[in-house]
Parts: C-alpha cells; sequence; structure tokens
C-alpha cells in the first residue's frame, strides 16, 4: 500500500506539470503570447549589469518596479545603481525621467506606442532596456530572429520557482531565458551577453512579483517635477546604422 500512494502522489506531481516545451522557440512562443495577452501588468526586478567606463568595466546592481499598460503607458521606479533612486513614465506623448538624489530631471517627446517608443530609446537615445523585449507588443518577434539559434536546456529552480531553462546564441548577442513552468510562463530571469570589440558585457535580470491584471490608473503614469529639481536637456543622435540599431535576438 505504501508503495501504491507513492506511485499515486507521483503521477499526481507529474499530471499537475504543464509538458515541457519542444523548442527553445516554443518556450519563447508560450511567454510572449501570454504576455501579448496582458493589456496591463506589473512586475519587480534585481538586477546586475556591467557597464564600460573609462577605467575598465564596472558591476552596478540596482532593483526596479515595472506598471505597463498597453498600447502606450509605461512607469518603473529604480532603486541603487550609479545615480541611486530614480522613477519615469511614458504616456504615450513623451518619456519622464527624475533623478531624485541628483535633484533633476528630463522629458524627451516619444511616438504614440510603446513599441515604436523602445525602439527610439534603443536606437536614438542609447538607451536600450535589457527587459525591453518583454515589453513590446509581440515579446518573441523582438528576441528571436532567423539568425537567432536556440536550444532547450532543461528545468532548474530560480530561487523557489520551477522554470524551463533555454539558451540562444547570435551574431552579436547570447542569452538565456527561464520560464516559470507553472502557471502562466512569466519570465524568472533574462541573462544577456552582448559581444563587442572591446569584449563581451553582461547583464543579469531576475523577476518577481508578476500580476498580469495589475491596475494602471492614467495618473500612475503622470510625472510631478518636485520643486527645485533642474531640468536636464536631452538630445537625440543620428547613431551609424550599425551601431545604433538594436541588436537582432534581444535588443
Amino acid at each position: 500500500m505504501k508503495y501504491g500512494l507513492l506511485l499515486a502522489s507521483t503521477l499526481a506531481l507529474n499530471a499537475c506539470s504543464p509538458p515541457a516545451p519542444r523548442s527553445a522557440e516554443e518556450l519563447v512562443k508560450r511567454m510572449s503570447d501570454r504576455l501579448a495577452a496582458a493589456q496591463t501588468f506589473s512586475f519587480s526586478t534585481q538586477e546586475q549589469h556591467q557597464r564600460l567606463r573609462a577605467k575598465g568595466v564596472v558591476d552596478v546592481a540596482f532593483s526596479r518596479e515595472f506598471l505597463v499598460r498597453r498600447p502606450a503607458a509605461i512607469a518603473f521606479k529604480q532603486a541603487g545603481g550609479e545615480r541611486g533612486a530614480a522613477s519615469g513614465a511614458y504616456d504615450g506623448k513623451a518619456l519622464s525621467l527624475v533623478w531624485t538624489d541628483q535633484k533633476a530631471w528630463a522629458r524627451v517627446k516619444m511616438p504614440a506606442t510603446l513599441d515604436a517608443s523602445l525602439d527610439r530609446m534603443a536606437q536614438r537615445f542609447n538607451t536600450p532596456l535589457p527587459v525591453g523585449d518583454l515589453l513590446y507588443s509581440s515579446a518573441y518577434e523582438g528576441l528571436i530572429t532567423p539568425h537567432t539559434k536556440g536550444r532547450y536546456v532543461g528545468r532548474e529552480k530560480v530561487g523557489d520557482v520551477e522554470c524551463d531553462h533555454a539558451t540562444f546564441t547570435h551574431e552579436r548577442v547570447d542569452w538565456e531565458l527561464w520560464v516559470a513552468v507553472r502557471g502562466d510562463p512569466t519570465p524568472c530571469r533574462i541573462k544577456i551577453t552582448t559581444k563587442s570589440p572591446r569584449g563581451p558585457l553582461t547583464s543579469d535580470v531576475s523577476f518577481t512579483s508578476w500580476d498580469l491584471s495589475a491596475d494602471a490608473p492614467a495618473e500612475a503614469f503622470e510625472t510631478r517635477i518636485p520643486e527645485g529639481f533642474e531640468r536636464i536637456m536631452v538630445a537625440a543622435y543620428d547613431a551609424p546604422a550599425e551601431a545604433g540599431a538594436p541588436a537582432e535576438g534581444a535588443k
């Protein structure tokens, strides 16, 4: 009887686990479709980034909280990092940024959709978001290209969450993705290694607190500039096509 109960428990556990994806691309498609179906969502990140500075590569760590309302609104708050506490919001017209510790702020006009604004940030302001591909209306189209080669690795834990793990290679960017096995297939971690003549740089982002029906009122995307803060003027630039265009496969 003891072994019968053990077998029954094992079968019940396996029945609760969704089947593993047949390929790395299928894993990304599963995640992308679920995120695309969410008209509002929120999540938090813990981020580790390598940044190239005059004295070499430095490690930067910070955390952020994101709130998204499709098709044209995003707000975030940041703690830590090189400039300390910061926040920002895009309302379908402009992107506003506030650096609390520096008592400074900036605002730039943006296109009318989040997709177009993410492209503009990467191409014209040299500020691609490591999580940016997940915010597009189709994360799959942003991450997977004809030149991206993927491999499904297996199931691993990120913290306490069981995840499907896949790796991808590209001429300019290598990356790894971990997606929750149970419940909504939300990303738990993404690790991106950007290749350049001066050496690789890595961004490692862990995700928590996903809410795919988050409350997102219009006022959440309004930016109030504290009195006495200095405005920093930001100018777009025309980068060379090869250097300025987002890298295919994890922009």
